[in-house]
């Protein structure tokens, strides 16, 4: 690509991640679809630390994991012990996010697919197979930012997937559906859940949660960690 093309995209505010066609994370190298996805964060590395030093043993599941499918991919090559379920919504975000387990690289090299990773389309937890209620963690870096906030860009959707975004109710719509289903029919005592939102939501994301029994343990960047301890009544 000649450099006055790279520079004429990016005058148009086009991030300079899709220009290049992928993004870092984690020390992996992603491959970014033309399918308009979210672009890898920073921040969003901290809900895989945060799982890293869990040591888990048991399952993990990925709410949310939108077409790149960064989350579950990485989790699946750092833990290859542990089964990991990336699930989204929208169908053809999973098909993209199971070629693109299949194209990562590191330090300029091709990394070996993951075998112990897998996708699935499903609205929450609400399409996920029995065998998995019991995953003794599940992350989640849904949509939540809500439009009226004034620091806004209003080229932010421009780029990216309105989807994987914007959602009502101050940002925490998709959230408090997340943390009802796994107050109810996914109840496991014990279990560990990590949450991304931005932190001018925590407060009421950790009054919501513990009134679904769920209490916050951790609280770290844009992520928050809360256990089962409890069913409501």
């Amino acid at each position: 690509m000649k450099i006055n093309e790279i520079n004429r995209r990016l005058e148009e505010g086009e991030p300079f991640e899709l220009i290049l066609g992928k993004a870092e994370f984690c020390g992996f190298t992603f491959p970014i679809s033309r399918y308009k996805s979210l672009i890898p964060r920073p921040e969003t590395e901290e809900i895989v630390k945060m799982v890293l030093d869990l040591r888990p043993r048991g399952r993990i599941i990925d709410v949310g994991t939108g077409a790149t499918g960064v989350i579950a991919t990485t989790l699946a090559l750092l833990l290859p012990e542990n089964e990991i379920l990336g699930v989204d919504i929208d169908e053809k975000s999973v098909e993209i996010a199971r070629e693109t387990a299949e194209k990562i690289k590191k330090d300029g090299g091709d990394v070996a697919r993951p075998e112990n990773v897998q996708f699935m389309q499903s609205d929450l937890l609400s399409n996920i197979p029995e065998e998995w209620r019991e995953a003794e963690v599940i992350v989640a870096n849904l949509p939540y930012v809500d439009r009226k906030w004034e620091w806004v860009s209003k080229d932010l959707a421009k780029w990216e997937a309105e989807r994987a975004l914007f959602t009502e109710d101050g940002g925490l719509k998709i959230i408090k559906r997340l943390i009802r289903q796994l107050s109810n029919a996914w109840y496991s005592e014990g279990r560990k859940i990590i949450l991304e939102a931005d932190p001018c939501q925590h407060e009421r994301i950790i009054e919501f949660a513990s009134q679904h029994g769920l209490e916050m343990v951790k609280q770290r960047g844009y992520q928050l960690m809360f256990i089962s301890r409890k069913r409501p009544e």
